[in-house]
């Protein structure tokens, strides 16, 4: 068992895809179709504003599945990613922009159009529809720049797999056995999958060629080996906002695709960069202005809180210590409403918690049943807070 394919895509998506295949062969004894892709619209690149794009959407192979893309499964392949790349590469356009949304696909010839995509002479750009794992992020890795159309987007499942089907049993049940033989020299050609030696032999082959398209990747992106095996999801999707801290990505953005009736495309991104995080001291430093306008929102608000609850503690002086606590802790009156009426009933048989739509007579009267202490303690809030 020599013969098997080494797919970079994400799990799920594969495994669909194929069952939805089988099943469609089995119902309708086809064996296969040739896919033949001869219409304009099924061009995958395009040119708008001196800016070509390409656009790599679902699984990349090396040759499209006619199955696939009945049962609704886009496809790209390495082929037409390459002409695209030199067509548009000929053109001195200002920039070639890869539009993704793919799981990834096949291992076999990605390395071809990741060194295409590194050499080309035109400055270059990935932006990540909804998702770009696996094959088609080592794809990516490779322009200039990866930008997520937005928080949502997904990337990684950095890796390689693949899946094999033990019919030992189905076999046996239909009263068949195979029988393979190798040559003497030659006794690592048949792999037995069933056997643990067989899966480390496996595991051992695809640790190789993980190996081989890291190393392509870290080229691209300017990192470690050790880095993208540590940080870039060890084989996980990450979020936009995940792969922006780790830097499997540069920006995050939104890209907006729509036809005029002449059927020429527009495609407009505006850009989103993250920003620096200031401290305390830099904002006060370059933008004095502003931090006085955020300490003064800040100490209102904080304002606004205290006096929400020394509303309550005036009207039910037995609550002090509990309300106390809840200043201290930062949180807000409506966050502890329900935790403060336990508290206050629990400490008398007729509490009184009233809202502040009650009359001034009414708070007078309440208010005078504080004692020294309580009015005491907030005094002293109010002057440390105002």
């Amino acid at each position: 068992m020599d013969n098997f394919e080494v797919l970079a895509i994400e799990e799920n998506w594969y495994f669909k895809v194929n069952n939805l295949k089988k099943n469609f062969l089995k119902n309708n004894q086809i064996k296969d179709i040739e896919y033949k892709n001869k219409t304009d619209d099924d061009t995958i690149y395009y040119r708008f504003d001196n800016i070509g794009y390409i656009k790599i959407l679902g699984e990349l192979v090396v040759k499209k599945d006619f199955f696939a893309e009945f049962f609704g499964y886009k496809q790209t392949s390495y082929s037409e990613i390459i002409e695209a790349i030199d067509i548009l590469d000929r053109e001195k356009l200002e920039k070639i922009v890869f539009l993704f949304d793919s799981p990834g696909g096949v291992v076999s010839g990605i390395l071809e159009v990741m060194q295409k995509i590194n050499h080309v002479t035109t400055p270059t750009e990935s932006i990540v529809l909804n998702q770009c794992c696996s094959g088609a992020y080592f794809l990516a890795s490779q322009t200039q720049e990866i930008i997520a159309n937005n928080e949502l987007s997904s990337v990684g499942s950095v890796g390689v797999i693949a899946s094999f089907i033990d019919d030992t049993k189905m076999m046996e049940n239909i009263g068949l056995q195979e029988i393979i033989i190798t040559s003497t020299d030659a006794p690592e050609k048949y792999i037995d999958i069933s056997k643990e030696k067989g899966q480390q032999t496996i595991k051992e082959r695809l640790d190789k060629v993980h190996d081989i398209l890291v190393r392509y990747l870290t080229n691209g992106r300017n990192v470690s080996v050790d880095y993208v095996n540590e940080n870039f999801g060890k084989g996980g999707v990450l979020f936009a906002r995940e792969a922006l801290e780790v830097g499997m990505i540069d920006e995050m953005g939104f890209y907006i695709s729509a036809k005029h009736s002449n059927n020429a495309r527009i495609n407009t991104k505006n850009k989103i960069k993250e920003s620096k995080i200031m401290n305390l001291e830099e904002l006060r430093s370059q933008h004095q202005d502003l931090y006085v306008e955020v300490v003064n929102l800040g100490r209102q608000e904080e304002r606004e809180r205290i006096m929400n609850f020394l509303e309550i503690l005036k009207l039910n002086p037995q609550a002090l210590s509990q309300i106390c606590d809840y200043i201290a802790s930062g949180k807000e009156e409506k966050e502890v409403r329900a935790e403060l009426r336990k508290a206050i009933y629990s400490a008398s048989p007729e509490p009184i918690l009233q809202a502040k739509t009650n009359s001034h007579q009414q708070q007078e009267q309440n208010t005078e049943k504080i004692d020294v202490d309580v009015k005491g303690i907030a005094e002293k809030v109010k002057s440390i807070v105002f």
